[in-house]
């Protein structure tokens, strides 16, 4: 008579344990990872507007500074910048900022527009406060420019 010698292996009741655990552990993974893509694109997009945002600041302030004459188009919505050499303008639209034709910001802004010191709706301008973003969390950004003497003589008439 043949004795058949055991083969030492797992039951099948410990085969579908580890598979459950298995799969609950992967399950869970899936799930950090899902959590942390999302957070991911969120930081994302955060630091592309405000990266956006700081490169406007950068280059209004530049061109507030090398243009000596700004002025204020409420028809056209444009802000016109100029001096002697050269000249550049900032379209406002409702959901875009243009300079010239470059997209600036792909955001909603509200201007407002002054001439030393009064809020004005067109003319000369020398300063220029925009606000953008929803209610709770309202950013701005104000520019100003010192006026030197030849435009407050051509401008009050002198």
């Amino acid at each position: 008579m043949k004795r058949f010698a055991k083969i030492p292996a797992f039951t099948l009741t410990e085969l579908m344990v580890a598979m459950t655990l298995s799969t609950v552990v992967i399950g869970i993974g899936y799930t950090v990872m899902g959590l942390i893509s999302r957070n991911i694109v969120a930081i994302q997009n955060n630091y592309s507007s405000s990266t956006q945002i700081e490169l406007l600041e950068q280059q209004m302030t530049v061109d507030f500074h090398r243009y000596h004459d700004i002025s204020y188009d409420p028809i056209e919505r444009t802000l016109k910048m100029k001096n002697p050499i050269d000249s550049i303008s900032y379209t406002f639209s409702e959901q875009v900022l243009l300079r010239q034709t470059d997209t600036v910001l792909s955001q909603g802004i509200a201007p407002k527009y002054f001439w030393q010191g009064t809020e004005v709706t067109k003319g000369n301008i020398d300063a220029l406060k925009m606000e953008w973003g929803p209610e709770e969390k309202k950013s701005f950004l104000f520019l100003y420019q010192e006026i030197d003497a030849a435009r407050y003589m051509t401008t009050n008439g002198n």
